[in-house]
Formats: structure tokens, sequence, C-alpha cells
């Protein structure tokens, strides 16, 4: 640090000139030395600062570890005397006290080794900035972490952000430069999603809040296909209500997509092998006592559709718990002798024994199939 020259000394009518000149600022003033000692200070700064006083320090006001940045505030008027230093520091003659405040500091014309401190109450401003930069470091910290790829489509500025990820997802380096061109990006979305996501963006621009989602494939920059869910929602609208702000999230689903494909391919398989065998198949609900057919058992055992309950379906008077509680006892999984309900030539007789088996807290019962009975229990 450039040493401090000795401390210099101005005669009494000379600060007072000084101070009644400061008096006319409306900021808050201060008057010292290359020491930081106070000379004088105008109504305005005792006021924002009520324990300054002329001979104490403008030091005393900070914290111990910032004494170096006020003195290098001087230091900096000293190299630079035409242009004013400036400092946001927290001030206060105690640490409960203290607030951020502005600090500018300038040389005083013709006399050498004083300045003119000005002294701006910044603490509301301040502590929202830094409130908000942490904020922002916890969701970049957040975004960093998680699959997200962020997008900020601020209009009104025609400023457009893409995060590293949101490149990433479509097979792009993270620091690579992105063109916020519509059409650009909009060819690149699949041909059969197009124009559902031109709908969307559409009604996004136009403000409709209640559009906050899609889902639709754009190509990579490989040529692949990636499978992106959008959640994005309107932040500024300009006066005629359109979107002048839009911020969201893309997320690669590619995976989810995929095992969703391959369900609904397993599922189409499983009901042609349903339909070809013409196997019917039933679900017995033991909590709500109901039971469901499907439509090829309903048509093999002559039913309506509406039947559902179970002893509308079965003609059996006895409950499901009843019937559970008759076969508890049981410790092994046996053939019941004599099934309890019958099929004849494809009609379906109810049983006047109770209907159905259950074996370790499972519905032991028939499998309906054309052309044969069956009375294994389930599960067996």
């Amino acid at each position: 640090m450039k040493p401090l020259p000795a401390p210099r000394t101005l005669p009494d009518w000379i600060v007072t000139e000084i101070l009644s000149a400061l008096d006319l600022l409306p900021a808050p003033a201060v008057l010292v030395d290359e020491r930081l000692r106070i000379s004088g200070a105008n109504e305005a700064a005792r006021l924002l600062l009520p324990s300054i006083s002329a001979s104490s320090s403008l030091l005393d006001q900070a914290a111990v570890e910032d004494g170096d940045k006020l003195r290098n505030l001087v230091i900096l008027c000293l190299d630079s005397p035409r242009s004013a230093a400036g400092l946001d520091l927290k001030l206060g003659s105690a640490a409960a006290e203290r607030k951020w405040r502005n600090l500018q500091a300038k040389p005083v014309p013709g006399f050498q080794g004083f300045f003119v401190v000005t002294i701006l109450d910044i603490h509301a401003a301040k502590t929202t900035q830094i409130e908000t930069r942490h904020w922002e470091e916890r969701w970049n910290a957040a975004l960093v972490g998680s699959d997200l790829g962020v997008w900020d489509h601020d209009i009104r500025r025609g400023i457009y952000f893409y995060s590293g990820k949101w490149k990433e997802i479509r097979g792009l380096q993270r620091d690579s430069d992105v063109e916020a061109d519509y059409e650009t990006w909009i060819g690149a979305v699949h041909p059969d999603d197009r124009d559902r996501v031109r709908s969307y963006i559409e009604k996004q621009a136009a403000g409709d809040l209640s559009v906050t989602s899609c889902e639709y494939r754009e190509r990579r920059a490989d040529g692949e296909y990636v499978w992106i869910e959008c959640r994005g929602a309107c932040f500024e609208t300009f006066s005629d209500g359109t979107a002048a702000r839009i911020i969201g999230t893309d997320l690669d689903i590619t995976a989810r997509k995929e095992a969703e494909g391959q369900i609904e391919r397993l599922k189409q398989r499983f009901e042609l092998a349903l339909e070809a065998t013409r196997i019917g198949v039933f679900e017995a609900d033991i909590a709500d006592q109901t039971v469901q057919f499907d439509d090829t058992l309903l048509e093999i055992l002559g039913f309506l559709p509406a039947r559902t309950s179970w002893e509308e379906t079965t003609g059996c008077t006895s409950s499901i718990p009843t019937i559970m509680s008759q076969r508890r006892g049981a410790s092994t999984m046996e053939r019941h002798p004599e099934p309890t309900s019958r099929m004849n030539s494809g009609s379906f007789a109810p049983a006047t024994e109770p209907c159905g088996i259950f074996e370790r807290g499972r519905l032991a019962s028939w499998t309906a199939m054309a052309g044969r009975r069956s009375s294994a229990p389930i599960g067996m």
C-alpha cells in the first residue's frame, strides 16, 4: 500500500467556508484529510451518521476489516485527483447499526490533502442486490446439478439466453453460440410435431397463461431426434397483453418416451394374444367387493357389461371376506374338489355353494376359455 503523507491542517476559517458550501449539498458529505480524520460534516451527514463529529475519524464508522478499503479510497484520489473514487461499504458506530453506504471521494480544489466524501444511503438497494445474487447462485447451482436446460426470451430487450445444458440436449457444445432465429429452430422440430408446437408458441406469445408445457421431437446436431418436455411461462407482458418475456426449461425425455413405446407395444401384443386365443380375463377387488370382466369373458359367460358387482356376476350371496374366513385355516394350496360355478354349453350357471376359493389372501377360481372349463385355482 502506498504510504500516506504527513497529516495536514486547515485554518478554521477555511474549514468554515468549505462546510458552508457542503451545507448546500442535498447529499450527506464530510470533509476529511488524507488520514480520514473528519474536519466537519454537513447537516445531512450528521442525520445519516449521528455519531460522527469533528476530530473523529471516518475509520471509526467502519469495521476493522474494512479499514484498508477506506484508506484505498483516499489513495485512489491522490493517484487520480481529477476523478472521484467510489466504494460501497457498511458504516455505523456499532456492528448492529452498520448499513450499506456508497462513498464518493473527491479532492478539495486548492487544498492538497483534503477531500470531500459524499455518503449515500444504499442499504435497501444493496441488500436486495445481495439477496438476488444469492438466489441466483442457489438457482444456478440447482440447475447445474439437474438435467434441465434453461432458456430466457426477453423480447422487449431483444436478449435471448440458452444455458449450457439446453445446448447439450441438442448435441451442441455448452459454450457454442446459438442463433435465436425462430424459423431455423422450428425447422429442426419433427414434421409430425411442428404444427402443434407452432400453436403452443403462438398461444404463449399471445400471453395465454394456461399454456405452460409441450412435448415434441427436435433434431439434434448429429441428425438424431430427441424428445423434449418444454415448460415455460410468461413473466412480462406488453401493454396489449402479449408476451414481453418468457422463461422456461427443457428436459430430455427420450428414454421415458422409448419406455412408454415399449410398454404400449407389449400391451398391444398381449391384447392380440388374448383376442387370438379367446381367453377371458377378470379382476376381483376384495376391498370394495367388485369384480371386473373384460369383454371376451363377458361374452363367454353371457353377461352384459353392466353386471360388474360380485353378487350380480356370480349369483353368490356370501361376501368375499366371509369366504376368506371359511378358508383361512388352509395351510397349503389345494384344488377345490368341485368347481363352484359351471359353464355348460356356453351358458354360465351360478352354484348354490359359496362362490370362489381364497388361498393365502388371493382369489382361487377358474380361468374361462372358449370351448373348455378349468377348475385350477389362480396362482397354482
